[in-house]
Formats: structure tokens, C-alpha cells, sequence
């Protein structure tokens, strides 16, 4: 008991620090010299922490329309200093810069501040967030961005109106092997798609199912129905016998086979010998990363794990 006290009351303690940072790091944005001024589109220099690799075509078309209707950026971009060279790092608006640039523009309006390394990371994630039109992988850098100025998941989640879960799970697809996220920043596989593979722990497994799901063009129903027999073809901890008890009805196998198929997980569903009529089912996992992702399912916070 006074390990989980001191255990609840670290996390808490944790929170309100990075609370404080989240606070004064925003204070410190509001609170930066800022200038607004046409900027010559020459000395204008892609930011390091743009997460977006993708720029459509048909999206940059109607963003070049803009500009020339307007004779201008409306929304100016967000800039600050080179250290080592002659021009501006762009933090938020490069595909503004993109479009001007194809139709000929010679200076945009942009505003210039001495914006430090963490603060451009905020603002990057913050930015890129709100667009409606980004992947799901760059949606998923963009999170990571802002946890690398010490925010948590939960934080993000707060920050942008999403549930900790949303983050955790878009989180997961960082980690599928390049082939595979190349899938989805393609927009070949969507986060659908894509989010029954992050359960596989080959990454062989997750490359071939991804492949053969786009050549096929699979529905997110059939990756999740792959995966699970996937699964139950791996080596996975047997469910305890005395448990299940010495004879397994026929049924309850079948039972057991149809929830490991709608749910990707093994699991165990027992008759209680104690209370006549009551049932007992879990879920068996093999790893921490799928005990998170069987409780994340349900809505369980999986923080303390």
C-alpha cells in the first residue's frame, strides 16, 4: 500500500512539474520579440522540424489559387534566424513558402522571432496538428514532436482535444518497420489499416501482411482478421489447465477461437466451480506492449505500466 501511495504520488508530483514547464514554456512564446515584415522568399529555409514529407498536388494548387487571388499570405509565416548563415528557418508555414514559390512570389509576410529549439518544436507540432489534411504518420511525428519538449501523453491529448488513447495508438505506428509506415505516409494503408499490424511483434510478419494487404486491397476488417491468426499461429503462453480445468467443452473452445479472432488476443473463459451459474474471462497477453494494447482497447489509462 505505501509503495502504490508513493508510486501515485511521484506521478502526480511529475504531472505538475510538467505542467509548469507546459505553462511557462507557452508564456515564454507569448513572451518572445516577435516582427512582422515581407521576407524574400530566397532567404527562406525549410524547417528541421517539419514532420509533413508529402505535399499534394491538387492541395498545392488550390493554395497557389489563394495566394493569387489574395496578392498575398494572409497567415503569415512563422520564422526565426538562421545561426550560422545568412536568411530564416521556416517553423510553421512551408507549404505557404512552397506555393509562392511556384507561382513566382518574391517576398511573403512572415513573423520573425528568437524562437529557441524547444519552442520551435511546440509550435511545429502544435501547427501541424491542426491541419486537417495530414496522414496519419505525420500526425504521429507531430505528437512525438511536442513529447520531446517534455510533454506527456496525456498532455498532448489535453492540448488538442483528443483522448490519450488517440495519441498512444498513433504513437505505435513509429515504430512499424519503414516499408510499412512508407504505406501509410503514402496514404496506401490507412491508420485503420495500419493499426492492427503495431500488435504483431515480427516485423517480417507486419512487412508481408502490409504488402499483401495493399496489392489485395484488403479492408481493415481482413488486416485484423491476418493478424489474429497470425497470432494464434505464434508461440504464445498456454492458458493455465487448472484453470480451464481438466476437460475443455467443445464450445468453449469455439467461444474462445471467436474472440481471439475479433480481438487479435488469446484468451481465457472459465467456469466457476465456487458460484453456480458465473463466468470468468481474460485475456491472455505475451508482452507489456500487448497487456497496453488490450487495456487501451477497453479505455483503461495504462500510464503505471
Amino acid at each position: 500500500m505505501a509503495k502504490a501511495q508513493q508510486r501515485r504520488a511521484f506521478q502526480a508530483g511529475r504531472k505538475r512539474v510538467n505542467r509548469d514547464i507546459l505553462n511557462a514554456l507557452r508564456f515564454d512564446i507569448r513572451s518572445v520579440n516577435k516582427e512582422f515584415r515581407q521576407v524574400p522568399i530566397e532567404l527562406l529555409k525549410p524547417g528541421r522540424y517539419q514532420t509533413r514529407r508529402s505535399f499534394k498536388p491538387k492541395q498545392m494548387k488550390e493554395l497557389s489559387s489563394s495566394l493569387l487571388a489574395t496578392g498575398m499570405n494572409i497567415t503569415p509565416l512563422i520564422i526565426r534566424p538562421l545561426k550560422y548563415s545568412e536568411g530564416y528557418e521556416i517553423i510553421c508555414g512551408e507549404r505557404r513558402w512552397r506555393a509562392a514559390q511556384e507561382i513566382g512570389f518574391a517576398t511573403l509576410l512572415c513573423c520573425i522571432g528568437d524562437y529557441d529549439d524547444q519552442q520551435a518544436l511546440y509550435l511545429s507540432g502544435a501547427d501541424n496538428i491542426q491541419r486537417e489534411d495530414l496522414n496519419p504518420l505525420e500526425e504521429a511525428q507531430s505528437y512525438e514532436l511536442m513529447m520531446d519538449t517534455g510533454m506527456t501523453q496525456q498532455e498532448v491529448a489535453d492540448e488538442i482535444g483528443k483522448s490519450r488513447s488517440h495519441v498512444a495508438n498513433h504513437l505505435r505506428l513509429l515504430a512499424l518497420p519503414l516499408a510499412v509506415r512508407d504505406f501509410v505516409g503514402d496514404e496506401r494503408l490507412s491508420y485503420a489499416q495500419a493499426r492492427p499490424l503495431c500488435s504483431l511483434a515480427s516485423p517480417g510478419e507486419q512487412t508481408k501482411i502490409a504488402k499483401e494487404a495493399v496489392a489485395k486491397q484488403w479492408s481493415s476488417k481482413k488486416i485484423e482478421e491476418v493478424v489474429a491468426k497470425a497470432q494464434m499461429k505464434g508461440k504464445r503462453p498456454e492458458p493455465d489447465q487448472r484453470l480451464l480445468g481438466s476437460v475443455e467443452d467443445k464450445h468453449i473452445a469455439r467461444l474462445r477461437e471467436q474472440v481471439a479472432q475479433q480481438t487479435g488476443y488469446q484468451c481465457a473463459i472459465i467456469k466457476s466451480k465456487e458460484t453456480a451459474g458465473a463466468w470468468q474471462i481474460g485475456f491472455i497477453a505475451s508482452s507489456t506492449d500487448e497487456l497496453q494494447s488490450i487495456l487501451e482497447r477497453m479505455g483503461v489509462n495504462t500510464e503505471m505500466l
